[in-house]
């Protein structure tokens, strides 16, 4: 089935004309006549059926429909021209990797990095986008992700992933009162966080010691069960 998509002429013209609110600088920006670029305009509101400008003596202004459909069509246009350049750099070799990734490691760790990579691997183009929520990839144009958290499975449905690093975090303020407070709490945090591993394991260890008295118990075996019971006894 044939697509329903306008020319790229008119696309072309409709988006210099809504950026620069002006036929005559669009028509000067793409080198034809301003008709020209009345026509492709038209022909466009005749297409979708929705008026794209309002005409005054005075000159045009976008419609709201026509501003939200501009920003669309310059996004597209952008991508199209972008994929175009890049590919015709490449001569056809090569591939692009289309990567989201966290702003400020993107700024702080993988660009200083990116130039070994390219060295390493020339035909091979790396566009990096700004990411800082789980998203579907099917809905997207990545290729892959770095994001920071959990390796949660529900949150990247059907993704593989591995950990490139830990992170620390620390506490940064001019006032030494508020650092000092954030490390007696983190402090007793951690301490929390070590008694409740270490009572979770005490819970299992007994859980299995337990479970070990009434199989001997159902078994018959009263001196396993009895081993068993003072096993159980000498947990702290």
């Amino acid at each position: 089935m044939r697509r329903k998509l306008p020319s790229t002429g008119a696309l072309e013209a409709f988006e210099a004309a809504a950026r620069h609110q002006s036929f005559t600088k669009a028509a000067e920006e793409l080198a034809v006549t301003q008709s020209a670029v009345c026509r492709q305009v038209a022909a466009l509101e005749a297409f979708l059926g929705v008026a794209l400008f309002r005409r005054t003596r005075r000159g045009v202004t976008l419609t709201e429909a026509g501003r939200d459909y501009g920003r669309s069509v310059a996004a597209r246009l952008d991508e199209v021209e972008r994929d175009t350049l890049e590919l015709m750099g490449r001569g056809g070799r090569g591939g692009a990797l289309e990567l989201a990734v966290v702003p400020t490691f993107a700024t702080r760790w993988l660009l200083p990095r990116l130039p070994g990579f390219q060295r390493a691997h020339p035909d091979i183009v790396v566009h990096l986008s700004s990411r800082t929520r789980p998203f579907l990839f099917a809905d997207t144009p990545f290729d892959a992700a770095i994001h920071a958290g959990e390796a949660d499975a529900a949150a990247w449905p059907g993704t593989e992933r591995r950990l490139l690093m830990h992170e620390a975090l620390v506490a940064v303020s001019e006032n030494t009162e508020l650092v000092d407070a954030y490390l007696r709490i983190d402090g007793r945090i951690r301490a929390i966080r070590h008694r409740l591993t270490h009572l979770k394991e005490h819970v299992v260890a007994s859980q299995e010691v337990h479970c070990a008295i009434l199989s001997a118990v159902e078994a018959g075996h009263d001196d396993k069960a009895e081993c068993a019971a003072e096993t159980a006894t000498g947990f702290d």
